[in-house]
């Protein structure tokens, strides 16, 4: 309900045409042709979104190299197939990721929520290779619901809605999340347990854990902006 008005920059600048074509987005099902292999989903993506200047040798090279990156050489030509059959659960989760990466995103790669629906073993697997992609100058931005410790120490920066869209946190996690319980804590939160999970700890602060309720408005009395770290 309402209306809903602003506008939206980029580095500075009003977002424009270019943004799309700027970005790839990883949906959170694994969407794939299943008579393909790895490759073919791979290579079908760069010959139709990279710019047609791009030679299709260069685009066959930067497929081989995403095939790399990604450690899919093993079952790089196999059938894709269906849920159950062919691929996997994380081998389909990394084409997925894949098939965007080989549109050579500039700006940024969009994932939503990328451990949904998988087990442990395999979500710190996805974790692990967003840290790579990280690492290797990929611009990040992910969606997540109430990771496990060990998953939310792999993320930089954590930007934290309360109901409504609004911000309670913004700004970086710090060593094993001391930047952000030290910001709670600093505002009149309870202590965070030695052994308890970040994640569930800051949903029990603001009052969304079951059972649970937040003694202020974090969003009414603090911004939630770490000002030297945005």
């Amino acid at each position: 309900m309402g209306v809903v008005s602003g506008s939206m920059f980029v580095n500075g600048r009003l977002r424009d045409q270019s943004f799309q074509r700027s970005t790839g987005y990883v949906q959170q099902q694994d969407l794939h042709l299943e008579t393909s292999t790895v490759r073919e989903a791979l290579r079908f993506s760069a010959y139709l979104r990279q710019s047609r200047e791009i030679s299709v040798e260069e685009k066959n090279q930067y497929v081989e190299s995403i095939i790399d990156i990604l450690e899919m050489r093993p079952y790089s030509d196999a059938i894709v197939g269906v849920t159950g059959e062919g691929l996997n659960v994380e081998q389909r989760k990394r084409l997925t990721i894949g098939v965007e990466l080989a549109a050579k995103p500039k700006l940024l790669l969009f994932l939503d929520e990328p451990t949904s629906g998988l087990d442990s073993q395999t979500a710190w697997s996805i974790c692990q290779l967003m840290r790579k992609l990280a690492n290797h100058g990929q611009a990040i931005l992910c969606t997540i619901h109430q990771p496990s410790a060990i998953l939310l120490k792999e993320f930089d920066r954590l930007l934290f809605l309360a109901k409504g869209g609004r911000t309670v946190y913004f700004g970086d996690l710090g060593d094993n999340c001391q930047t952000l319980i030290h910001y709670f804590e600093s505002h009149g939160s309870h202590k965070c347990p030695p052994a308890a999970n970040p994640a569930e700890w800051m949903l029990e602060v603001i009052g969304a854990a079951p059972g649970s309720h937040a003694s202020q408005d974090y969003h009414e009395d603090g911004d939630g902006v770490i000002r030297d770290s945005c």
